[in-house]
C-alpha cells in the first residue's frame, strides 16, 4: 500500500517502551483515540540517506542557535545528539578548527532571514513546535534531534545528516508536542498486528480498550497476530 506511513511510538508503561508501526495516516488517527500513555508520535518523512564519516564521534553534544525574535519572543533552534563536535573547546588547534567548522555548518542550515548565532550554556526549557529525529541504520536510539520554531524543508533536513559522525543510512522522523501531559498506562497490552495491505508492527493499548481496538482493526482487515499483557 503506497499510502502507508511509518511511525515510532513511545509509551509510559511501567518503563519507556519504544515500538514501530506502519499504517495509513487515517488509521493512525483512529488508533490514537484508543491509546493513552504515549509520547509525541514520530512519523518518518525521509529515509535511507547515506552517510560516510571517517571521523567517528560518540559523545553527548548539543548546540543552540538564537534565530531572532517574533513579537518580542526570542526564537531558538536546538540540536541534541551523540555525534557532533560542538560542546567542548579544544586546546588542540586542529580539533578546535574542526569544532568551529561544525558550528558554522549548523548555523548555515538556517534561513538567511533567521541570522542564526550560536548560544553557549543554554539551559532554558522550551516546547519547540517542530522536532526532527535522526536514526542511523538499525540503532533503536536516535542519533540526533533538531528542535525548531519553524518548519524545515526536506533539503535542509537532509543536509543536517552531514553533522552525524558515523556511517550508515539515516531515517528522519518528525513529531509535534502533545497538548497534554502523558498519563502512565495502568494495564497495558502489547499488540503485534499485520494486514494484507502491508500494515503492521506493534502498539500498546489499555486492557479496557482491547475489544474496541480489535473491532476497529478487523474493519481495516488487520489481524492481531500476538498479544502480551505487560503487567501480568
Amino acid at each position: 500500500m503506497t499510502d502507508l506511513k511509518h511511525y515510532k511510538l513511545s509509551f509510559h508503561a511501567g518503563e519507556y517502551i519504544d515500538l514501530n508501526l506502519s499504517v495509513t495516516e487515517s488509521q493512525m488517527d483512529s488508533l490514537k483515540t484508543y491509546m493513552i500513555g504515549f509520547f509525541p508520535i514520530k512519523e518518518r518523512i525521509i529515509s535511507g540517506i547515506k552517510i560516510e564519516s571517517n571521523n567517528f564521534v560518540y559523545r553527548y553534544n548539543y548546540a543552540t542557535a538564537f534565530t531572532g525574535s517574533i513579537n518580542g519572543v526570542p526564537q531558538f533552534s536546538n540540536l541534541i545528539g551523540f555525534h557532533g563536535l560542538f560542546k567542548n573547546v579544544h586546546r588542540d588547534s586542529t580539533k578546535e578548527a574542526n569544532r568551529q567548522t561544525e558550528i558554522s555548518n549548523f548555523l548555515n542550515l538556517h534561513e538567511t532571514s533567521e541570522n542564526a548565532s550560536i548560544v553557549f550554556s543554554f539551559r532554558k526549557k522550551i516546547n519547540f513546535p517542530y522536532n526532527y529525529h535522526y536514526y542511523v541504520s538499525n540503532d533503536p536510539d536516535q542519533a540526533m534531534k533538531w528542535q525548531s520554531f519553524i518548519e524545515r524543508n526536506t533539503g535542509v533536513l537532509t543536509s543536517a545528516c552531514g553533522l552525524l559522525k558515523r556511517k550508515g543510512r539515516v531515517d528522519i522522523y518528525k513529531s509535534t508536542p502533545n497538548t497534554s501531559a502523558v498519563v502512565p498506562m495502568s494495564d497495558p497490552i502489547k499488540l503485534t498486528i499485520q494486514g494484507n495491505s502491508g500494515a503492521g508492527g506493534q502498539l500498546l493499548v489499555e486492557d479496557d480498550n482491547y475489544n474496541d481496538v480489535e473491532t476497529y482493526l478487523d474493519s481495516q482487515n488487520i489481524d492481531i497476530v500476538a498479544q502480551t499483557n505487560l503487567f501480568d
